[in-house]
Order: structure tokens, then C-alpha cells, then sequence
């Protein structure tokens, strides 16, 4: 707008020039100043376009230029009325006057095109006389305020017309006559149904996306280029512990853990350059309200058309908890798996080990888990191959427990294992995985096996306590009935028998009595001999036989057998007192069983061609007896057999004691024969590389060198039965001068002590308060002179070792035979 400044003197040219010039030129802004000096300040600062001076002459100048600006404006006006009306007319908009009685005064074209009807039928017509109740109420109530308060008014509405919705926007401005009152309303009213219809469509779809940002359950937030929040959903609420008005406008980077936040700033600036160059999801840490991490994983797209970014956060702080719990378990599980003492895998159907401990690989004797792993499944059975049988048994059942089979290691050798499987299917129960739990039964097997072995030996040992007890109930009734029946006739009839009637029935006695030992001993032995641990040695086989030959020597003499004798003998393995008990059971039975008389050859055969295992020796006893048959030869060496085909005195034990002797010897047993041409009886021994003997045999036994009877020795008994010390005291009454005696191994040791002068002393083994061993040992302290005898019932394997050791001089079994014990006592003391 133009200025003018008018200096002036009066104060009343000031009010009538500004009245003139506002009614005239109501475009001018009338400045005044009532000195010169104030004039200048105001023209220096607002720059006037004209400034009026000659301040006596202002009205009149004033009152002569009003005429000729009176014109000028009137002129104006009407030019700026047509340029008005132009404009109007040719507007889109709606454009119209209201008078104060809410009648139309002046309507442009528009209103032809919006309302239908020619604008001048809307002249001087009220809003109630052109459209509804409805519309034309809320037009004449916005009307009335803008007259009322002299304010403009915008108002949005809604036209039908013609069956046709129109949305209109109106704008009411107030004309102002000179006071001040509102003498007219000029109102504009524009179309905006397109905008408005897009309006509402945008404002459908702002109602769809808000439900759909709210509905997916889902915490989301929209972030704008430079990281600000711009919208938050109650989920993300829930899920951040902050409102929605707490997280709008503020950048996300308040709320990411400072160790997350340089990636995330670095995705989100790299994004908006090349979104695909960047993961769509990524985990980060973010703090909530509570100052807590929470774990989350993001999913970012960028909104298409913009640099705006959607994002949604899929809070997994207790899944990564869980997580890590489930890792410490799975440590824990892993160790305890991986220390087990037993073999934990999983394989597939199919074959393939997926893992393994390392016990499994121990147990196969691979070197790792590792190597295990790259063996097929199939590879560890054997050639039968039970899994597909196993794979078929799982198939109907889940488990499968205690599956024992045989399956190989790496170095080929095979190995017992009993597996617990279970089936891992799919939801379709179909087999996905074999879990098993495996274990090596190898020596459990071993020990099966020992068990059954120890079974079938107990049920051997049963039917030979059977055949045991029915010898002992039978061969020694009848010596033992004799004795008892011939000793009933000693004791009843003693003094009406003549001499040679009581030496008869003594000798009778006699007989039977050690008839009664020899089996009593043969049992022991036979009972002895597979629990008793011997040493072998280097035999002397020639002087075995020898001994063997003379312990028969009367049954040899009464049936003028005759005995072939190799001339030289190998060297073979064995234990001597055994083998002297074989050659006295095949020597007497050649004897009993041979021909009249009998004809016996001794001898032996090595080498393959005689069918013997290399590194054995086969020793021989042939008769010339009637032979036997096949079947009986079957029944020869077992246990406790007697043939019938002749008349024996034997009880059944020899052949057996044999068998048992030289299989604990690692040999072999056997028989050949045929009926009418005589018996060959063999066993065979480990053979020694020493040079065989190359002696020449003879085949005269010696005669038995004459005991030389002490009569001066002093001797002491130790024993605790009454019967035995009687017994040894009628042995020894020759020979001793004085005879002492002690019945358990203290009183022994103390006789001992008392009488150092003691030449013998015949010790029981088994005596009361100290044993016979213990005794010897105490008395050795103090006397290493005195001929100290072991006695005992029971002869064991060791026993004699052991008696040498605790510093006996020898040892005899009982029943002790007066000969042999003296012949010993004449041997010690000759020495």
C-alpha cells in the first residue's frame, strides 16, 4: 500500500485530511507528523510516496483536490467493479452476496452448473426457498453468526441435489459499512467432492491400515529418514513398556543397546540407498521402560514412494533365554552323554550315523567319534546281519530293549553288545531317527558262557555224586560189613576160638581193611583232582614206571604176569605222583583183564603219522586179554563204570581217575581194541625237546632193602585223636625208648621246650588251639635238629610243599602203614 505523510501545525487538518483521504483512497496509509523534525524522522523511516507540507493552506488544497480525487476514485471503483465482476462470472467456484435479511443479492454462473437452475432465478430469494430444510438450516445458522459476531466462517457441507451428493466448502466474509456492522456476506463456495471423496477413501484406508497395524499382533513402528518414530502400535507398547506418545518423535537410537546401535544406524542409512543390499532381518538388543534388554529380531521394509521405513520387532528376550538355558542343558547333556561308560548314538533308517559319544567309539575300537562316524551303521554286524530284523521289530514297536547281538570292531574281532533302541518318527509316523543307548556284553557273555559251562559241570558233578554215592553205599558195605561181621565174631566168641581161627578171621579183617582204604584213597584223589593246582615238570618216565611196576609187585607175582619194557623213554611234561596213579590203573587192569597169564607190553609213539597233535606224546599199555567190545568201550572212562563182561574186584574209579588226570594235564584218553585179540589202553602228555633217555631198562625190580630198626629213640606224639596215638605209639614201640605225648599245638610246642633232647616227633596237621604247621614253625625257632614228621587224613595237592616249607623233614598219609613209616623214619635218620 502507498503511504503519505502529512507535517501540519493543527491538529484538526490531521483528522479532516485523514478522513478524506480514508473515504477517498482507502489504499493509502495516512501518516502525520506536527513538526518538521518529527517529519523528517518519519520519512527517513517509512519512506512515504507523497508528503503534503504548507500546513495553513491543507484544507483548502485538501478540500480543491477532493472534487478531482472524488472523480478519480468513483472512476476506479467502477473499474475495479467490472474487473470484480469479470473474475466473478468466470470463477469455478460459487460466488454470492447475502443481504441482512439472508436473501440473495448477487450469484455468479457457477451456481447455473452446481444447482441446475439459472442464476437469476436465485435473486432476492432466501436459503429456505432454494435448497431443504436440512442445507438450508445449517446455511442460515452459519449466516446469522457471521452477522452477528462480523468474523469470516469456513464450513464444510453436503448437497443433494438431483439425487447427486456434492461436497461443498464455503467461506463467509462480512462487508463492513462505516461503523462497523456487517451490511452484506460475500460467500465462496467450491466444490470438493472429489477430494472429499478422496478424502473419506484416504481416510477408509488410514481406518484399514490402523486396524491392520493394530491387528497384527505384531509390535510395529513407522521411522521416518532421519530414525524418528512416527507411529507405534499397543502392541510395540506392550512389548517396550513405553507409550505410544512416549516413543512418537523420538529416534529409535534412544532405545537401542549401545552395542547394537552403530549397526542399526549403519542398516538404516544403507537402506534408503540400496534397500536389498541389507537383511530385511537382523537381531538387535533394545532397552525397555524398565531399563531392561530385550532381544529382538527386526523385519524393516521401506514403504514404497518413500524413504519411511515400516518396522516390526518380534520380541525373543525368553526364547533367548530359553535358549541358553536349553544350551547349559545341552552342555550338561553333552558331557554326561559324552562320559558315559556306555555308547550313545542316533543313526538313520537308513544307516548313517549322525552322532556318537565317545564311548561308542571305545567300545568298536575306533580312535575318535569322528572316524566312528564315517562307518556305515551296517559295518558293525556281523555277516547274518540281525539289524534288518531289528528295523522290522521297531517298525512295530517304539522301543526296542536288550537287542543282544554280535557285531565286529575296527581290528576285525568281534564283540558282544546288547543295544537299547527307540523310534523317532515324524508327524506321519514315519521312522525319521534310531536313538539307542549300547553296551558291550562281551565279558558278560564270557561269564554266560563260563556259567553254563559251570552248569553242565555241576550237573556232571551231580551225576558223579550220585555214581559217588552209590559206590561208596555199595563197594565199601561189603568190606566194611566183613570187618564189622568177623570182628562181632572176635569180640563175642574170643575165648572159644582157636588160634588159627582168630588169625584167620584177623587176616580176613586184614584184607578187607585195605580194600576199604584203597577206595577210600581213590575217591579222595578223584575229588582232588580238579580243584587242586599242581606244577609240571620234566618226567622222569623210567623211574615212574618202575615204582609203579613194584607197588603191584604182588599182584604181579600171584598172576605171573609178564612186562615189556621200552629200552629208552622220552622226556614228557606231567606231574609225577598223577602219572605213578596212571600206570598203577592201566598196569593193574592189564593185569586183571589179560590172558592166562598175562602178557603186557609198555610203549610209546610220537609223530604224525601215529595221528597225535603235535608237541603230545602218546604213552601205551597193550594186554593180551579177551578184548572189548565197541559199545563197552564207550562206557570205559566214564565215571564210576563197571563192565560186566568179567568178574573184577575193581570198584569202577581207576579209568575214570586216568581221564580226570590227564585232561587237567592237557592230554588225552583212549581205548583200542577188539574182541579175542586183547586191549591197548593210551593217554597222551606234552612232549619235552630234552634228549630222550637212552638208559637200557631193567626189567628185575629190586628187592626191598631190610628197615633198620632204631631201638633208642626218644619220640613224641603229637596227636589229638586217642585211637591214632595209640595206633602210632604200637608202630613206633620198637624203635622208641621213651614215647611222649601232646595233644594240641601248644602243648606240643611246650613238650618241645621242656624236652630239647627229643630225636622224632609225629605231628598231626590238624590239632586244637595251633596246627601242626604253626607248631613246627614255633618249635624251628629253637630246635632245627629234631625229625619232624607231618601226619595227615587228607592228602592235597601242595600239602607236602607246604609241610617243607613250615620246616617238616617229611610227610606220610594216613592210614599210616607201619612199614612205610618206619622205612621213612630209617631213611631220615640214615641221612
Amino acid at each position: 500500500m502507498k503511504k503519505k505523510l502529512i507535517i501540519y501545525d493543527k491538529e484538526g487538518n490531521s483528522s479532516k485530511i485523514k478522513d478524506i483521504l480514508a473515504k477517498a483512497l482507502p489504499n493509502y496509509i495516512v501518516q502525520t507528523a506536527q513538526s518538521g523534525v518529527d517529519g523528517v524522522k518519519i520519512a527517513a523511516k517509512e519512506q512515504p510516496d507523497t508528503i503534503l507540507l504548507d500546513f495553513n493552506k491543507a484544507e483548502d488544497k485538501l478540500t480543491s483536490e477532493k472534487e478531482q480525487i472524488d472523480k478519480s476514485v468513483i472512476e476506479a471503483l467502477r473499474e475495479s467493479e467490472e474487473k470484480y465482476r469479470t473474475l466473478a462470472e468466470n470463477m469455478s467456484d460459487l460466488v454470492f452476496q447475502i443481504d441482512p435479511e439472508l436473501r440473495v443479492i448477487a450469484l455468479n454462473r457457477a451456481a447455473e452448473e452446481m444447482i441446475g437452475d439459472k442464476t437469476g432465478n436465485f435473486i432476492n430469494k432466501r436459503f429456505t426457498e432454494i435448497f431443504p430444510p436440512k442445507i438450508s438450516k445449517k446455511y442460515e445458522t452459519n449466516l446469522r453468526k457471521v452477522f452477528e459476531t462480523a468474523k469470516p466462517l469456513v464450513s464444510d457441507s453436503m448437497l443433494e441435489i438431483n439425487n447427486s451428493k456434492f461436497f461443498i466448502n464455503t467461506k463467509l466474509t462480512p462487508i463492513l459499512n462505516e461503523t462497523g456492522k456487517v451490511k452484506s456476506i460475500i460467500g465462496v463456495s467450491r466444490d470438493i467432492t472429489k477430494r472429499k471423496l478422496a478424502e473419506e477413501a484416504m481416510q477408509e484406508s488410514e481406518e484399514k491400515y490402523r486396524a491392520i497395524f493394530e491387528a497384527t499382533g505384531t509390535a510395529s513402528l513407522i521411522v521416518d529418514e532421519d530414525t524418528t518414530i512416527i507411529n507405534a502400535n499397543r502392541e510395540c507398547e506392550r512389548v517396550t513398556g513405553y507409550s505410544a506418545s512416549e516413543l512418537i518423535g523420538k529416534s529409535w537410537t534412544n532405545f537401542a543397546d549401545k552395542e547394537d546401535l552403530q549397526r542399526m544406524l549403519s542398516h538404516h542409512m544403507a537402506r534408503r540407498k540400496d534397500s536389498g543390499s541389507i537383511p530385511k532381518k537382523y537381531e538387535v538388543r533394545l532397552i525397555d521402560a524398565k531399563g531392561d534388554v530385550r532381544n529382538t529380531i527386526l523385519s524393516v521394509e521401506i514403504i514404497p514412494g518413500s524413504k519411511k521405513s515400516i518396522v516390526s520387532l518380534l520380541d525373543i528376550t525368553e526364547r533367548v533365554k530359553a535358549e541358553k538355558l536349553l544350551s547349559k542343558s545341552e552342555d550338561r547333556y553333552r558331557s554326561l552323554v559324552n562320559n558315559l561308560p556306555v555308547g550313545v548314538f542316533r543313526s538313520t533308517p537308513q544307516g548313517k550315523v549322525l552322532s556318537a559319544n565317545p564311548a561308542m567309539a571305545e567300545i568298536y575300537g575306533y580312535d575318535s567319534v569322528d572316524e566312528l562316524l564315517k562307518v556305515p551303521a551296517q559295518d558293525y554286524y556281523t555277516k547274518n546281519n540281525p539289524r534288518e530284523n531289528m528295523l522290522s521289530e521297531l517298525k512295530k514297536q517304539t522301543y526296542l530293549l536288550g537287542y543282544e547281538t554280535q557285531e565286529n570292531r575296527k581290528d576285525g574281532s568281534l564283540i558282544w553288545v546288547s543295544t537299547n533302541y527307540k523310534s523317532i518318527t515324524n508327524d506321519k509316523g514315519e521312522m525319521r531317527y534310531i536313538d539307542g543307548v549300547i553296551i558291550d556284553i562281551s565279558e558278560q557273555k564270557k561269564t554266560e558262557l563260563a556259567l553254563q559251562q559251570h552248569s553242565l559241570q555241576l550237573q556232571e558233578r551231580n551225576k558223579e555224586l550220585d555214581a559217588f554215592s552209590h559206590t561208596v553205599a555199595h563197594d565199601l558195605k561189603n568190606p566194611l560189613g566183613t570187618i564189622m561181621g568177623f570182628a562181632d565174631l572176635l569180640f563175642e566168641n574170643h575165648s572159644k576160638l582157636s588160634k588159627d581161627e582168630m588169625m584167620e578171621y584177623l587176616n580176613i579183617i586184614i584184607k578187607d581193611g585195605k580194600k576199604t582204604q584203597q577206595i577210600i584213597n581213590s575217591l579222595l584223589l578223584f575229588a582232588n583232582i580238579r580243584k587242586s593246582e599242581i606244577s609240571t615238570e620234566e618226567l622222569n618216565m623210567r623211574n615212574i614206571v618202575a615204582e609203579s611196576i613194584e607197588s603191584l609187585m604182588p599182584l604181579i607175582e600171584k598172576s605171573n604176569a609178564e612186562i615189556i619194557l621200552p629200552d629208552i623213554w622220552p622226556t614228557a611234561i606231567g606231574y609225577t605222583p598223577w602219572i605213578e596213579e596212571v600206570w598203577v590203573n592201566y598196569l593193574s587192569n592189564a593185569i586183571k583183564y589179560g590172558g592166562k597169564p598175562p602178557h603186557i607190553e609198555i610203549g610209546f609213539d610220537k609223530g604224525k603219522a601215529e595221528n597225535i597233535k603235535e608237541g603230545m606224546i602218546r604213552f601205551w599199555v597193550r594186554d593180551n586179554g579177551i578184548g572189548i567190545s565197541a559199545e563197552n568201550q564207550k562206557l570205559l572212562f566214564n565215571k564210576f563204570e563197571r563192565l560186566d563182561q568179567v568178574k573184577t574186584e575193581g570198584h569202577g574209579l581207576g579209568l575214570s581217575i586216568v581221564l580226570r588226570i590227564i585232561e587237567k594235564l592237557g592230554g588225552q584218553v583212549g581205548v583200542e581194541s577188539e574182541l579175542g585179540k586183547g586191549s591197548r589202553f593210551y593217554f597222551t602228555l606234552p612232549y619235552s625237546n630234552i634228549a630222550e633217555e637212552k638208559h637200557a631198562n631193567n626189567n628185575e625190580v629190586s628187592e626191598p632193602k631190610k628197615n633198620n630198626r632204631f631201638g633208642n629213640l626218644k619220640i613224641l606224639v603229637a596227636e589229638d585223636d586217642e585211637f591214632s596215638d595209640t595206633h602210632l605209639s604200637i608202630i613206633i614201640k620198637k624203635i622208641s625208648k621213651e614215647t611222649l605225648h601232646a595233644k594240641n599245638g601248644n602243648e606240643t610246642v611246650e613238650v618241645c621246650r621242656a624236652n630239647p633232647d627229643i630225636d622224632l616227633i609225629l605231628m598231626d596237621i590238624r590239632m586244637p588251639e595251633m596246627s601242626g604247621y604253626d607248631a613246627t614253625r614255633k618249635i624251628r625257632e629253637f630246635n632245627k635238629d629234631v625229625i619232624i614228621i607231618a601226619q595227615t587224613a587228607y592228602a592235597v595237592q601242595g600239602g607236602r610243599e607246604k609241610a617243607f616249607e613250615a620246616g617238616f623233614n617229611d610227610y606220610i598219609t594216613k592210614p599210616i602203614k607201619k612199614d612205610n613209616l618206619l622205612e621213612m623214619i630209617e631213611k631220615l635218620f640214615a641221612k
